[in-house]
């Protein structure tokens, strides 16, 4: 349950998070009866960020479907199975980019992080993409009802 004084709850009441979100959070919290678990300080993830960023991910249903941690679905509407195999590739090349760019600081080779080709090319077309899906994101409405719209009482007398 997320927590009434969470931002993301709606409308300052205890509600489960909607079903298609994923949130982050850093503390649990019972109530004082002690039979409910509430999530307190929360950070709804962009399901893109978690894809790029977040566990082990697994191709199932012949690219149908993307599984983290063996226990969270992704899935994606009209050409689902083409952008999940080229969000599971961008992962990895990602990933891969990362781990050569931790293991050359151990490595005396006189060539600094910041001149790789290839990392330049990955960061920009991180950043272009989760751009793009930021902007999209705030068109689609996908945050949850409720979220960010605390109804200010404005005194307007003119």
């Amino acid at each position: 349950m997320m927590h009434p004084s969470s931002l993301n709850a709606i409308q300052g009441r205890p509600s489960a998070p909607a079903e298609d979100q994923v949130y982050a959070f850093t503390t649990l919290a019972r109530n004082v009866s002690g039979n409910t678990l509430f999530m307190r300080d929360t950070t709804l993830v962009p399901p893109l960020a978690a894809l790029l960023f977040g566990g082990r991910l697994e191709a199932r249903r012949n690219f149908q479907e993307l599984m983290m941690d063996d226990w969270l679905p992704f899935k994606t509407l009209g050409h689902g199975a083409h952008a999940l195999q080229l969000v599971l590739e961008f992962r990895k090349a990602k990933d891969r980019m990362l781990n050569r760019a931790f293991r050359s600081l151990s490595e005396q080779t006189g060539r600094g992080l910041a001149h790789d080709p290839v990392r330049e090319i990955l960061a920009k077309g991180l950043v272009t993409l989760l751009d793009a899906n930021g902007r999209r994101s705030e068109r689609e409405d996908w945050v949850p009802e409720g979220w960010g719209m605390r109804k200010e009482v404005r005194n307007d007398r003119s």
